[in-house]
C-alpha cells in the first residue's frame, strides 16, 4: 500500500455517509424550526380570533356597550316615531300613534329590564323567548310608570308585591264603613317597533311579560332630566313639571306621569 491517495473506497463511503447524516440533520432541523414558526403563527391567530370574540361578546352581552354608548352621548336602539305638536325650551307636546308594547309589572327594575331584554331576543345570545322565536328589535324610549290599583282591606300587612324603586306605596282611604287600600305598582314597558297590531306581535312565553295595546295620545315631555332616576327624584321633577305646565294654563292629571329612559338598564340578562 502506498502513501499520498485520497483513501480507499471505505473513505470514501464513510465520508459520503456522514454528509448525507448531516444534511439529513440539517433538513430536519430546519423543518422543526417551520414547524414551530408556523405553530406560533396560528397560535397568534387563534388568540387574536379569541379575543375577537369574547370583546364582542362582552360588547353584546353586558353593560359594557351601553356604558362606552352613554359616555359618548349615543342612544342604543330605534326610537319610537311621534309627531311633534309644540316644543319650547323646556318640554315639548307630542303626539304618538297607537302602538304594542310588552309590559312587566311588579319585579324590580333590573328583573323587568332583564325579562324584556329575554323576550326580545336583547343582548343574549340564546333564542328569544317568544312563541315565533323572532328577535325584536329594541325601542326607546322605555317606558316607566306607576300604576294604581285598589284591594279590599286585609288583617295581613305583609307585602307581597315589590317594585322597581323599592317597595309598592300604600295608602288608606277612610270611606264609611269600609275602606280599601289604594296599591302602586311599578311597571315598565318597551313599545315593540313597526306598526304591529297586538294579534301579531309575538307571544311571550313568560307570564310575566303582557301585551298591552297603546292607544293614540299626546303627552307634554319635558327636556330637562337628566342624572340617576330613582322614585323620590322622579316624582319631584314630576311635580315641578306638572306646576310649569299649569302656569302655562295647561289642566295635567297629576296621576298620570311615565319616565321615558333612553339609557339601558346596567343589568345583565338572564
Amino acid at each position: 500500500g502506498g502513501g499520498g491517495g485520497y483513501g480507499d473506497w471505505r473513505d470514501i463511503a464513510y465520508t459520503n455517509t456522514m454528509r448525507r447524516l448531516y444534511f439529513s440533520m440539517m433538513h430536519d432541523q430546519f423543518m422543526d424550526q417551520v414547524y414551530r414558526h408556523n405553530m406560533r403563527k396560528r397560535l397568534k391567530w387563534v388568540l387574536l380570533f379569541s379575543m375577537i370574540t369574547v370583546f364582542i361578546l362582552a360588547w353584546r352581552l353586558t353593560p359594557l356597550s351601553t356604558v362606552l354608548l352613554q359616555a359618548a352621548g349615543v342612544v342604543h336602539g330605534v326610537r319610537s316615531q311621534f309627531e311633534l305638536v309644540y316644543s319650547t325650551r323646556y318640554y315639548q307636546i307630542r303626539r304618538y300613534e297607537q302602538s304594542v308594547a310588552a309590559q312587566v309589572c311588579g319585579l324590580s327594575d333590573t328583573d323587568s329590564f332583564n325579562k324584556l331584554s329575554r323576550y326580545c331576543g336583547y343582548r343574549t345570545v340564546l333564542p328569544p323567548h317568544n312563541r315565533a322565536r323572532s328577535r325584536i328589535e329594541k325601542t326607546v324610549p322605555i317606558i316607566n310608570f306607576e300604576r294604581c290599583s285598589t284591594s279590599p282591606p286585609n288583617d295581613e300587612d305583609d307585602i307581597t308585591i315589590w317594585s322597581m324603586f323599592g317597595g309598592p306605596q300604600q295608602q288608606q282611604h277612610d270611606g264609611g264603613s269600609s275602606s280599601f287600600r289604594a296599591q302602586s305598582t311599578e311597571c315598565m314597558q318597551w313599545i315593540l317597533p313597526g306598526n304591529v297590531s297586538l294579534y301579531e306581535a309575538p307571544k311571550p312565553y313568560d307570564r310575566s311579560v303582557e301585551l298591552v295595546a297603546l292607544p293614540a295620545r299626546s303627552v307634554a315631555v319635558s327636556r330637562w332630566f337628566k342624572g340617576r332616576a330613582n322614585i323620590t327624584t322622579v316624582r319631584r321633577k314630576a311635580a315641578d313639571f306638572f306646576n310649569r305646565l299649569e302656569r302655562e294654563g295647561f289642566v295635567v292629571d297629576r296621576t298620570q306621569w311615565q319616565l321615558f329612559r333612553y339609557n339601558d338598564a346596567i343589568a345583565f340578562p338572564r
